[in-house]
């Protein structure tokens, strides 16, 4: 059975506030220094090494607590079918006769009008049934435009793993590292689970998200405050995701989807005062979802051998706050055994006065085994 996970994100900060500079405003490395003591004096300091060896450690811990709990019922599995089938270990059982394990791999190559590029491989491989490795690999390159001085090219990696408490409910634990060297970096660790109705599917995803932004001070700061001078800001980003899908109206099924985060600091100051002068926002939050808030609708009508559908999502990013509405039309071939072909195409409207729209395409190719 095909499935397909769907996460979305829906953000709320606490604090926001855009620095609004002047020729008489202080320098910006200053401002941000001083930005950063009031970080400290609040009680918000983070230390990162610690941040990654707990979600490390977590994962793992989760990893083995998994592993463990699917042996026992293997186990307990075992123990009654031999109960109720005393003679099962006379005959025996073949490799041809165990139930065959179901994998996938998953690419994607996107491009938009703005230049930018985003090739996305994920590999879902099944260990024992019903439990599955999850592998991944993502590279976006935005190139210098009008708008954005430097390049920002990121890569991401990702390894999880999934499961099922039971034939209904099933779980996914993740963890990904993200970003770009020396300029913006994140370390995130989700859990989701979902309920697997017969009309409805019902998901929810807790998410922490650290992210890491290197500070560049001046050499007359950093001389006069010695080592108290930041080296970088560092932000927590937990959020919660919620998902509802509806398929009990075959061939239709529709989907809502929504995301709370709550940032410990104001992503808009540190990207005023840090990125700002490097990477347009639409950039930075198109290569890693820095928004405050989404929420979309995604409706799917399935023929014989192709699917169609179109999904409407309205976020606010939390970089500038501006009100970004994305419209994609998707269709879905699956005419050929054991192979997936997507393709998808939309647009995101320009921001602000005489900004252009983006338009993007997508096709993406999945394979089973």
């Amino acid at each position: 059975m095909r499935s397909v996970s769907c996460l979305v994100s829906f953000a709320e900060r606490k604090s926001r506030g855009v620095i609004a500079r002047s020729s008489l405003d202080p320098p910006l490395e200053l401002v941000n220094f001083h930005s950063k003591n009031r970080i400290a004096e609040q009680g918000h300091t983070i230390n990162i090494k610690a941040v990654k060896v707990i979600l490390i450690v977590a994962c793992v811990f989760f990893l083995f607590l998994s592993a463990a709990y699917a042996k026992e019922e293997d186990t307990a599995q075992e123990t009654t079918d031999d109960i109720q089938n005393p003679d099962s270990q006379d005959h025996g059982i073949t490799e041809a006769d165990a139930p065959k394990a179901q994998s996938s791999l998953n690419a994607i190559y996107k491009v938009d009008t703005s230049d930018t590029t985003d090739f996305n491989l994920d590999g879902n491989f099944e260990f024992r049934k019903g439990s599955h490795f999850l592998l991944g690999f993502e590279d976006t390159q935005s190139p210098p435009s009008t708008g954005q001085p430097s390049s920002l090219d990121t890569m991401e990696v990702r390894a999880g793993i999934s499961g099922d408490f039971r034939d209904d409910f099933t779980y996914s634990v993740n963890y990904s590292i993200w970003g770009a060297p020396n300029q913006i970096s994140t370390n995130t660790l989700g859990l989701e689970v979902k309920w697997i109705g017969d009309r409805w599917i019902t998901g929810i995803q807790p998410q922490l998200r650290i992210i890491d932004v290197p500070v560049e001070i001046d050499a007359q700061i950093r001389k006069e405050e010695g080592n108290g001078a930041p080296s970088q800001v560092l932000v927590s980003d937990p959020s919660l995701t919620a998902t509802l899908s509806y398929i009990g109206w075959d061939p239709w099924t529709i989907k809502f989807m929504g995301a709370y985060f709550a940032y410990s600091l104001p992503l808009a100051e540190i990207f005023s005062t840090n990125l700002s002068r490097f990477f347009s926002s639409s950039s930075v939050n198109g290569a890693n979802n820095f928004n405050e808030m989404e929420a979309s609708i995604e409706v799917n009508y399935g023929f014989k051998y192709f699917s169609i559908g179109f999904e409407y999502m309205y976020a606010i990013s939390a970089l500038d706050y501006t009100v970004q509405p994305t419209y994609t039309g998707k269709t879905t071939y699956f005419f050929i055994k054991d192979l997936d072909v997507e393709l998808d195409g939309g647009q995101t409207p320009g921001v602000g006065i005489g900004s252009p729209p983006v338009d993007f395409v997508s096709l993406g190719l999945t394979t089973y085994w």
